[in-house]
């Protein structure tokens, strides 16, 4: 319940986006307001010079003398939309239309009454599997391998022995390709992020992130947002499902062979969701 002060309006938001569809809030938009609305041409009209003339003359007469020594200038003005000026209009009318669910305290009566296909509005902490933060570092290896090369000639004991010798600075050197590849590739590939109910973690959501809606790096995204979703999913009680995750450069498997590696999961590579969680799409994250 929102605390009103006395004599004081409705607080703006304003958000600092890390992520947003700006197609999927486009397409909301459209639906929520009957259409789809582009730019906008606004009329200014400014008064220039005269108003001080007009009051030092005597009588309606004078007065309206000094008025008419003034100009008007129109200005036409184009605004245009933004994604996050669009993402604002609809949350706006989605709040009007009390069609987001609020969800920053949950307990099990309340998760369970999230129905498939809502709207949901929740503070979380945002984890990215920690695969995905290690191929995100992987691009720019290359240009620390001079640095290692030098550490190879340093000794770091009384032994005389090396920091790196010449075998591992070679399979460095080999394997280096194949790493900044399954990195490119990443790069390409929509990131899969978990957030938990910053109120109460053992409540989840899933979503992966289209790569060209991110505003921020990787390494920003961990922490506190808030964000809205649509919910696809729920995981029943009981029933545990496991995400596969889709490790660039990684053979892909039919579907027998996933049921065999079910028992013996890399944990790195897939992620486990358990009641209560559920499957959603992204919207939004800012703070």
């Amino acid at each position: 319940m929102r605390v009103e002060r006395q004599g004081a309006p409705m607080t703006k938001q304003y958000r600092f986006f890390m992520y947003i569809d700006d197609q999927m809030v486009g397409q909301f938009l459209e639906q929520t307001e009957g259409g789809k609305y582009g730019e906008e041409h606004i009329s200014r009209q400014h008064k220039t010079g005269g108003s001080l003339g007009g009051s030092l003359q005597a009588g309606l007469a004078g007065a309206h003398a000094g008025a008419s020594r003034g100009a008007s200038e129109d200005t036409d003005v184009v605004r245009r939309p933004t994604p996050a000026s669009r993402f604002a209009r609809l949350h706006d009318a989605l709040s009007a239309d009390e069609a987001i669910q609020a969800l920053d305290v949950a307990d099990d009566t309340i998760w369970d009454q999230i129905g498939i296909g809502e709207i949901v509005e929740s503070g979380v902490t945002l984890e990215v599997p920690a695969i995905y933060r290690v191929l995100a570092m992987a691009g720019s290896l290359s240009s620390f391998l001079p640095m290692l090369e030098q550490l190879s000639t340093v000794v770091v004991s009384e032994g005389n022995e090396q920091a790196f010798d010449e075998q591992e600075m070679a399979s460095i050197k080999q394997q280096l390709p194949v790493v900044e590849q399954a990195a490119a590739m990443a790069d390409q590939s929509p990131l899969p992020l978990e957030a938990h109910l910053a109120s109460d973690p053992r409540y989840s959501f899933f979503q992966q992130l289209k790569r060209d809606c991110m505003t921020v790096p990787i390494d920003e995204l961990d922490g506190e947002a808030r964000m809205l979703v649509k919910v696809q999913r729920k995981i029943v009680k009981g029933h545990p499902q496991s995400v596969q995750l889709l490790v660039p450069g990684a053979p892909a498997t039919n579907r027998a062979e996933r049921r065999k590696q079910d028992s013996h999961t890399d944990p790195d590579s897939a992620i486990t969701l358990r009641y209560p969680a559920a499957v959603v799409t992204p919207l939004a994250l800012w703070r």
